[in-house]
């Protein structure tokens, strides 16, 4: 099996292959090639998995490329995927290009602490009420300030006790502050 794996990636098989496949060049095949030579635990993983190999925290021109010989390739586990890494580029090219996000790419990108993400996804995408507030609970909990401070500021419901207890018990003393300062016995100033 090893053997014929190497005969894959034989630079004049690729080069032949690539001749072939529109869009597929030889640099774009053979990051195929690694991504597909790893396993992965689940779907989203695997999406992530897929963003890494074509290193869109670099650039989006592999993805453009990827796009343009494998057009059903991608789905919207690759844009939350992209929104929970922080690939904020790639998460504005997807999205332009009709890709659409799922409910849980604001609460991924919360978890994560990337503000721009939530910002772009709460304001260009998703207006979702229960994705806010598991966006909200997520970044309590993993103490991301900045992230609550916008959610908060722009919130859709009212401030409920969730994420003040989803703060105090991962020990996110200054997010528990800054919620408990704004959520007053039931009441909200």
């Amino acid at each position: 099996m090893a053997a014929a794996k190497a005969v894959l990636v034989l630079p004049s098989l690729v080069r032949d292959v690539t001749q072939f496949q529109d869009g597929l060049t030889e640099e774009l095949a053979i990051m195929l090639h690694v991504f597909h030579s790893r396993t992965f635990a689940h779907d989203e993983a695997k999406a992530a998995g897929l963003l890494e190999a074509l290193q869109c925290h670099h650039t989006n021109s592999y993805l453009a490329q990827y796009l343009g010989c494998r057009p059903g390739g991608i789905d919207s586990r690759h844009v939350d995927a992209a929104a929970q890494m922080g690939y904020m580029e790639t998460v504005e090219y997807l999205c332009a290009s009709g890709f659409p996000l799922s409910m849980f790419a604001l609460p991924k990108a919360a978890a994560a602490g990337h503000v721009d993400v939530v910002q772009f996804v709460f304001h260009h995408v998703d207006r979702h009420p229960q994705s806010a507030r598991i966006a909200m609970n997520h970044a309590s909990h993993a103490g991301h300030l900045a992230v609550v401070q916008f959610l908060y500021e722009h919130r859709l419901e009212e401030l409920t006790i969730v994420p003040i207890v989803c703060a105090a018990n991962a020990g996110q003393h200054n997010v528990e502050m800054y919620l408990r300062s704004r959520f007053q016995g039931g009441v909200e100033e």
